[in-house]
């Protein structure tokens, strides 16, 4: 598992913002009474996204080598900047091929994403 803090427990999350042009992704757990902050987890140069649109008490993990191997299958292998990310959700595995990720609590509301408003696009 990759070492991110324990913020996910207990959260629910959504596949809330995706820009095909940028390649951008959010993956948000929005704020509410109980959790004061969204959690953002921000996606870079997606090449490939296997994701529904609900997720549970999620867990970021390294890819298996058969993880590996099926997405070579689908896409071919993905670029040295790119890397296979695993979020796993009720037990099933769901992968992203991008080339940076990063976890940010954010008090954004509803409407905005932070890849302009933290100045965190890439272009």
């Amino acid at each position: 598992m990759l070492g991110l803090p324990n913020w996910f427990e207990n959260r629910k999350f959504q596949f809330w913002f995706y820009r095909v042009s940028h390649g951008e992704l959010l993956i948000r757990s929005p704020k509410s009474k109980e959790n004061l902050q969204n959690i953002d987890i921000l996606f870079f140069d997606i090449s490939y996204i296997e994701l529904p649109r609900f997720l549970d008490e999620i867990i970021l993990d390294d890819a298996t080598n058969d993880e590996i191997i099926y997405v070579n299958n689908k896409i071919g292998e993905p670029s040295n900047d790119q890397e296979i990310t695993i979020i796993v959700s009720k037990g099933i595995r769901y992968i992203i091929v991008a080339s940076f990720l990063k976890v940010k609590e954010t008090e954004l509301d509803v409407f905005e994403h932070p890849f302009e408003k933290l100045g965190l696009s890439l272009v």
